[in-house]
């Protein structure tokens, strides 16, 4: 075919735009960055490089460039989102430069001028913190950057029941892995990825209070309960994919000794009663509760009609549970819970793989007067305990002054020793926050 003076003079027209286009571009990128009202000059500097080096290339080598390319050589005006320009930009940034990013926030106006208090201040600094830790952001940080640290948490007021569940929580590996794993569909599983970024990367001023809107419609006048925080969570955040602990119950008739079998899907493990003349409630107390026929109930036998016997329990664990000890907190002669580092709960499991069990944190409750209360978290790291009390973090050195100090153990939360990552899920940014 034989080409034109019109077609050369449309060729060249086109070739010259590319450039105008391309600056134009990296002109937009900056001036989205500084409409954040954030100083953070080297990142953008650093990411308009790395964007108009992608833009530039004549053959790019993986699809963000080649949208980036179609985007500056497209023949009409096109501006690509910001949410498509901040998936890019944390994709291709390493840990550092996140690091360094973070560093640059942590010096807004927002965070440091931030008052304790549910006042101005705390409004702010939770509008900044979901303006500025967007999906993207989160996604980056939790993809490269790990959780092998302990970093305190702000509370506002009355938070702590909150607080100290997160902490627990968060030194579950299993947890963290499901929180970085699971896509993202609900504002709670956003919430959640949020705290966890900022865990992940030290931010100075980590709150819960959006979490707790979320999840209970927190009025924040009243100290609630730690325990019927973390079961809210649990009825509204894991699915299938994490299972819930499952009894498989053996009723014993004691008249006819007719036995039937029960299943209790997501039960609510919990300490037994203190048995005999033992002055702790312990996991090595639990297994002959639920082996031994110790668990007395009232059931009508389905054979003679009868209502009296006994159960005898076999659990199903997936790789994290949660165990409540509040029935130690009625007994006001000093007995408690006593919850090992490390057990095996073979007997008790129904199961061939390992049932050995690491304990990532117990949370302790102590009770101020009738209406207030406080909770912290000991958290089990490298086989030292560290106290995790709202805003501090410190080693402990004797137990029994933190169970003086800070109340008795309220639950623990275990996880399994052999458990492994789940499968990597690629998480949409288009997914809505």
């Amino acid at each position: 075919m034989r080409t034109t003076n019109t077609d050369r003079s449309q060729s060249e027209e086109k070739s010259s735009r590319e450039p105008r286009l391309l600056g134009a571009l990296v002109r937009w990128v900056g001036t989205s960055f500084r409409s954040r009202k954030v100083n953070v000059s080297a990142n953008n500097k650093m990411a308009m490089l790395k964007l108009s080096s992608h833009i530039n290339k004549t053959h790019p080598s993986t699809p963000e460039e080649s949208m980036l390319a179609f985007h500056g050589t497209c023949e009409t005006a096109f501006t690509p989102s910001q949410k498509e320009l901040d998936a890019i930009r944390w994709k291709k940034a390493t840990a550092d430069e996140i690091k360094a990013y973070i560093l640059e926030l942590t010096e807004h106006d927002h965070v440091k001028n931030y008052e304790k208090g549910y006042g101005e201040s705390h409004r702010k600094l939770m509008k900044f913190v979901a303006m500025m830790f967007t999906p993207e952001l989160v996604a980056a940080i939790l993809e490269k950057i790990p959780i092998n640290h302990l970093v305190i948490m702000n509370n506002p007021s009355k938070e702590c029941f909150a607080i100290a569940t997160l902490q627990a929580l968060i030194a579950c590996p299993p947890f963290c892995d499901y929180v970085k794993t699971k896509v993202p569909v609900t504002p709670i599983d956003h919430e959640i990825r949020s705290i966890l970024a900022q865990y992940a990367v030290c931010w100075p001023l980590i709150q819960c209070s959006h979490l707790l809107d979320l999840v209970m419609n927190y009025e924040r006048t009243v100290e609630e309960d730690a325990e019927d925080f973390y079961r809210l969570l649990e009825d509204n955040y894991f699915d299938d994919s994490f299972p819930m602990p499952t009894e498989e119950k053996t009723f014993h008739c004691y008249n006819c000794r007719e036995t039937q079998i029960i299943v209790d899907k997501k039960t609510r493990i919990s300490l037994p009663p203190i048995l005999y003349d033992e002055t702790t409630a312990t996991m090595g107390g639990l297994m002959t509760y639920k082996l031994q026929g110790h668990e007395k109930v009232e059931k009508t036998c389905q054979k003679c009609g009868e209502s009296e016997g006994c159960f005898i329990t076999k659990c199903i664990f997936g790789d994290m549970f949660f165990i409540s000890a509040s029935i130690t907190h009625h007994y006001a002669d000093g007995r408690i819970a006593d919850f090992d580092p490390c057990v095996d709960l073979g007997n008790l499991e129904k199961t061939k793989k390992s049932s050995e069990w690491r304990l990532a944190g117990v949370v302790h409750h102590e009770r101020i007067d009738k209406h207030s209360a406080h909770y912290v978290a000991v958290i089990d790291r490298h086989n030292n305990d560290y106290l995790m009390n709202d805003s501090s973090c410190s080693k402990i050195s004797c137990m029994s002054e933190i169970i003086r100090k800070h109340g008795k153990p309220y639950f623990a939360i275990y996880y399994r020793s052999t458990w492994k990552e789940r499968p990597k899920v690629e998480t949409s940014s288009s997914t809505s926050n």
